[in-house]
């Protein structure tokens, strides 16, 4: 797919016509053959042809909302090379992005603007970044301030769900961390930004990092104020290992950080989190690579409150299995996709070439490339009104797309050739 102008193409005119001919393929997040009317900025209206003289026509071409990256972590956005590991091992990557982090090089305030800047430029709107609680709680200790200042920086045109990560081993931190969680919510809805430029959510980071006093006072709080979450969950084989075993990579990297993971571990397979996470206001589960089939079965019948977050990208860089993606989409799942990081990313052979890692058009593109079974159709869909949903950006209740074109709403598209 490619890119042949988006909304920005026309900022400079007081009103347009875009005009998009297209062969018809049955598409819920898409139009062709008709015109899009702009006035100042705002839809005013779809017709069969343009209205207004400055009309901009595009041959072979579709008109759909801009792009949604579901999970990215753009604190990493300044990295130019990925984080290296052997044989696709997370344990080992993790250590170095441990190190990464406290490097001279890591300035994640100026990452998170450089990213999230990176993504609008490159056809995404709607992001959803799973932040720190250093990059708030830091030694001026005004959360409002810190998150004032961070969400000042967010370019215009895009829409942001920050997820605040969340790591607990024990009781005594899971107090802290849930006081904290409350405090950055508190702070977030008094900010003046917030749902403009922003909105919150939670993100308890994975079963190797989170209590289950944590994990459970999360879901609370997901409730009381009404805020997602997102949760890294069967990323890995060696998490299931851990999980099922207790031990692996991962039960060695838990003993190094002298963390007792029988106190930790909330049960033997990821579906113990899922039936804990079905009770918060929604849940996106981060990558899923690695969910039975009973496991997916229970996230499509909960499509309405649960998500997963599917990363093509970084799913080729750790050598995963081959991603369960038709059978999520048969059965219903409502997927949504992501970038993950600048730390997880590398050219592959035999595919489209990856040059920007947070692309959405170019994991589209790895995306349509490897699995070649999805539909046109379902990829832009994951791509764009799934993840809106997810981050809670369109309503549930709404069929697909096209409430972005009705008028009266910004007028924020991308005009795209397919083939």
């Amino acid at each position: 797919m490619k890119i042949l102008a988006d909304s920005r193409t026309f900022q400079k005119l007081d009103h347009y016509s875009i005009y998009a001919e297209g062969k018809n393929f049955p598409s819920s997040v898409s139009m062709s053959n008709v015109s899009l009317n702009v006035i100042n900025g705002i839809i005013d209206s779809i017709s069969p042809k343009p209205l207004f003289d400055k009309v901009s026509i595009f041959e072979n071409a579709h008109i759909i909302p801009r792009f949604t990256n579901a999970h990215t972590h753009l604190e990493a956005s300044d990295l130019r090379k990925p984080i290296s590991c052997r044989n696709g091992s997370l344990p080992e990557w993790i250590a170095g992005l441990l190190a990464y982090r406290q490097s001279d090089a890591y300035n994640p305030e100026s990452a998170i603007a450089t990213g999230a800047k990176e993504l609008y430029e490159t056809g995404t709107s709607g992001i959803g970044d799973v932040v720190l609680p250093t990059f708030f709680f830091n030694e001026h200790a005004n959360v409002l301030q810190n998150i004032q200042k961070i969400a000042h920086n967010l370019p215009a045109g895009t829409k942001t769900r920050w997820f605040l990560e969340l790591i607990a081993v024990n009781d005594t931190v899971a107090k802290t961390r849930l006081d904290e969680a409350k405090r950055f919510l508190d702070a977030a809805f008094q900010c003046v930004e917030y749902g403009k430029k922003f909105t919150v959510g939670l993100s308890p980071h994975a079963p190797y990092t989170v209590s289950p006093e944590l994990l459970e006072g999360t879901i609370q709080l997901s409730r009381t104020y009404r805020v997602p979450i997102t949760m890294h969950l069967a990323e890995t084989e060696e998490e299931l290992q851990l999980l099922q075993t207790h031990s692996g990579p991962f039960c060695e990297m838990m003993k190094r950080f002298d963390v007792n993971w029988n106190l930790m571990l909330l049960g033997k397979r990821p579906m113990d989190y899922l039936t804990a996470l079905a009770d918060c206001e929604h849940a996106i589960i981060a990558h899923g690579n690695y969910l039975n089939d009973a496991e997916i079965r229970f996230l499509a019948k909960r499509r309405d409150n649960m998500s997963v977050a599917f990363c093509p990208v970084p799913h080729k860089f750790f050598k995963h299995q081959r991603y369960p993606l038709r059978q999520m989409l048969d059965l219903g799942v409502r997927v949504t996709l992501g970038t993950d990081s600048r730390a997880s990313w590398s050219q592959f052979p035999n595919t489209s070439p990856v040059t920007n890692p947070l692309s959405m058009l170019e994991t589209v593109n790895v995306l349509h490339h490897d699995y070649p079974e999805i539909s046109i159709n379902e990829i832009l869909e994951t791509a764009t009104y799934h993840g809106n949903t997810a981050l809670g950006f369109t309503e549930v209740s709404s069929a697909n797309c096209f409430d972005t074109f009705l008028p009266g709403n910004t007028a924020d598209f991308l005009v795209i050739r397919t083939n």
